[in-house]
């Protein structure tokens, strides 16, 4: 970088400087300045196809400033996760807390079988967990702030933490609440608004989760946002793991774990065989009509 260069880059970063910077390069330009002149075009700026001219000056007028810079720059790690990795990551958090979320969702169960369908945000659901909330003795049980995003209602509360709670998402489970997040849960869907989308789907297969959220933040009267159908996408998929693994408990106690158990009792009066039984000619009929037995 020759001593002229240096002075021109500093007149063009500073115009007060172009009366001292004209001195310098001598008696080719006037007195208003090389870098006034290249700004309003009267003097050309030479510029290769192959571009760098201002990165290598820039380079050699800051000097060891631009290598510090410069190593900050190459020293600073790529974050090269993807959707996938986060997905997976998330996924596998979750199935560790299966089983303890499954078991306190049989007993949240259990405890609100046959009381209609009352919703979260029901006055005694919430008279309820007032009550949990002063029985709280400070001793290995603390509250946890939460977003509930019910059917007909969103807003945040508190939920109590038990010391017998394993998990913070078996905690929200057990008072009905399916958690976003595996480590950190601040989002979480009520199980009656997720039954109701489970239940529709099933008749209404077109019926998409952002149509639903949507519907939902009308009912709530709040806009609606892309990261609330992730969240609930998210605990839709953690309340139907949860629903397996309780069906497989089931199948499990009434010893209908077997792989080829359906095969076995696929027909009750064939495939049962009773004491001093006659056999008969066809121990089974069956019928084939479209490749569909």
């Amino acid at each position: 970088m020759t001593v002229n260069e240096r002075h021109a880059l500093e007149a063009l970063r500073d115009p007060a400087l172009n009366d001292v910077a004209d001195e310098r390069i001598g008696d080719d330009y006037e007195s208003d300045g090389y870098g006034e002149m290249v700004l309003d075009g009267t003097e050309p700026l030479d510029v290769s196809h192959a571009g760098g001219e201002f990165q290598e000056l820039t380079r050699g007028l800051l000097g060891d400033f631009w290598k510090s810079t410069s190593e900050q720059a190459k020293g600073k790690r790529s974050d090269y996760r993807t959707f996938r990795d986060r997905s997976t990551k998330q996924t596998a958090a979750f199935s560790v807390q299966t089983g303890a979320m499954a078991e306190a969702y049989m007993a949240w169960s259990l405890k609100h079988r046959g009381t209609g369908g009352k919703g979260f945000f029901d006055s005694d659901e919430q008279r309820t967990r007032e009550e949990q909330r002063r029985s709280c003795d400070g001793v290995g049980t603390r509250l946890l702030s939460v977003l509930v995003l019910d059917v007909f209602c969103a807003e945040k509360t508190s939920i109590t933490v038990g010391p017998t709670d394993r998990y913070l998402t078996s905690a929200l489970v057990r008072h009905g609440l399916i958690p976003c997040s595996p480590i950190t849960p601040k989002v979480a869907v009520t199980v009656h608004a997720l039954e109701l989308y489970h239940t529709t789907r099933q008749r209404c297969p077109h019926l998409s989760i952002q149509a639903y959220v949507k519907s939902l933040c009308d009912v709530h009267g709040v806009p609606f946002h892309n990261h609330r159908s992730r969240q609930f996408s998210i605990a839709l998929n953690v309340y139907l793991q949860v629903l397996v693994f309780v069906s497989s408990l089931v199948r499990r106690a009434l010893q209908r774990d077997q792989p080829d158990w359906r095969l076995k009792h696929c027909c009750p009066p064939c495939t049962y065989r009773l004491q001093d039984e006659p056999a008969m000619r066809f121990a089974m009929l069956f019928a084939q009509d479209g490749n569909d037995c």
